[in-house]
């Protein structure tokens, strides 16, 4: 069993275990499954990957595009690379949050260009996101947060619920009518994490949502009839990493410079990836540390505030500006 299976396959045990007695034979039937997916060749996982892309193309019923839900992230990339081997009949839509790495727009775009493919980018605040109990101006993070007086968590990560996800459907929802089925095709890789795993790869849980027997299509819960496509969900990290060294894509340079791509700000960053970022853009997160003022709480994993990181970048700068060693 490969490192990254064996790791989240037991966190995901030890986390059913806390709530129920866990079915051992289940578990290593679905274990046994899991591993067969792991040990698939690459070559193999491309093969389906684009004979499932190639399937969903001839499905549809519409004149709309195959949707890549693009984020400027490996996955997402890997993703259009794969549609493109299939049809040019492809739209990509990234959605601004409003927390966005600088970078992230410019490589989207960049990325599109080099691909000729159309992008949408709906960003949070100029498009409406239905609320059915809560207030209708509430349309960016500043406004969840202060409502809530609380920051997204890494286990309650609601910023790429209301600002990600549903920033996309209620998007897509302007340009076609309700009835249309559209395909959209997400990054989502099952070893990723131990909730991952379980969601996309325990048949005890996947069979509620799959389309057809299919567990690499899934009905868009809050956006029926339309369809979430995952193309690379039985892919590793080493998976996507070759695919992209073999086809020389190139990848979003926050991964060098930060560790990170996509959002300059997120409830799993680390201190120290915001002590890289303010080190090239001390004014970057201003607009959060506006946020932590006004609910009193710390915006950084681990109970951290921004400001304090951000002291400690100045002060480190200004000893590198003095000469100090």
């Amino acid at each position: 069993m490969g490192v990254e299976l064996g790791h989240n396959f037991q966190r995901y045990h030890e986390q059913l275990s806390m709530f129920d007695t866990p079915d051992l034979e289940h578990l290593q039937q679905w274990q046994w499954r899991a591993t067969q997916a792991l040990a698939k060749p690459l070559a193999t996982k491309v093969e389906e990957a684009t004979r499932l892309l190639g399937a969903v193309v001839d499905s549809r019923a519409s004149d709309a595009p195959l949707i890549i839900n693009f984020s400027g992230g490996r996955d997402s990339l890997v993703c259009l690379h794969l549609a493109m081997r299939v049809t040019r009949d492809v739209a990509c839509c990234y959605a601004d949050g409003g927390f966005e790495l600088p970078q992230t727009v410019k490589y989207v775009r960049e990325r599109c260009e080099e691909f000729d493919v159309s992008l949408h980018v709906p960003v949070a605040g100029e498009v409406q996101i239905p609320h059915r109990t809560l207030p209708a101006d509430m349309q960016t993070l500043g406004d969840f947060v202060r409502f809530y007086g609380c920051w997204p968590t890494k286990g309650k990560r609601w910023c790429s619920t209301w600002f990600k996800q549903r920033l996309m459907k209620a998007y897509w929802r302007t340009l076609y009518s309700k009835d249309v089925v559209l395909y959209k095709v997400n990054g989502v890789r099952m070893f990723e994490s131990a909730t991952r795993l379980w969601k996309y790869g325990d048949p005890a849980h996947y069979t509620r949502h799959i389309v057809g027997g299919n567990r690499f299509l899934r009905y868009d819960a809050e956006h029926r009839p339309c369809i979430l496509v995952y193309p690379i969900l039985e892919w590793t990290d080493q998976d996507v990493q070759q695919y992209l060294e073999d086809n020389k894509v190139a990848v979003h340079d926050g991964y060098k410079l930060y560790g990170v791509s996509g959002c300059k700000w997120c409830p799993v960053h680390p201190p120290e990836v915001y002590a890289k970022i303010l080190w090239d853009y001390p004014a970057m997160y201003d607009d959060i540390r506006e946020i932590e003022d006004a609910v009193l709480r710390p915006a950084v994993a681990g109970g951290v505030w921004l400001k304090d990181i951000q002291r400690r970048v100045s002060a480190m700068k200004s000893v590198t500006k003095g000469g100090v060693a």
